[in-house]
């Protein structure tokens, strides 16, 4: 049997659990990294900085925190990460009527003023 490579010792047939915890830092660093090159490229090329979406600047790190939206990570910010991953999916649907949606082109300051 091979070892795996994110877990020395384990077999290949190590749990999918396992593989995520290893593939996923990974592809948000991607992300992460494909918008620093975006934005790096963009200001060489106009002198100006990019103004991104929100939910693509913050793509790698809504990944990394385990949540589907810049929404959800804003929450997850404010609570400052007392409460667990699960609960503030829950917290954010039962928010989520009374939050007024944001532009698109939203900066990460405003989105936490409109939770506040």
């Amino acid at each position: 049997m091979r070892s795996n490579l994110c877990f020395p010792g384990k077999s290949q047939e190590s749990d999918a659990r396992e593989w995520a915890l290893c593939f996923i830092p990974e592809l948000a660093y991607f992300f992460g990294l494909t918008i620093q090159v975006f934005q790096g490229n963009r200001v060489s090329q106009t002198g100006l900085d990019p103004n991104l979406p929100l939910e693509f600047a913050k793509h790698g790190r809504c990944l990394r925190e385990g949540v589907d939206n810049a929404d959800k990570l804003a929450l997850r910010q404010i609570v400052g990460g007392l409460m667990p991953r699960v609960v503030v999916h829950r917290r954010y649907s039962e928010l989520k009527e009374y939050l007024k949606p944001g532009p698109p082109y939203e900066s990460s300051a405003t989105i936490h003023v409109r939770y506040l």
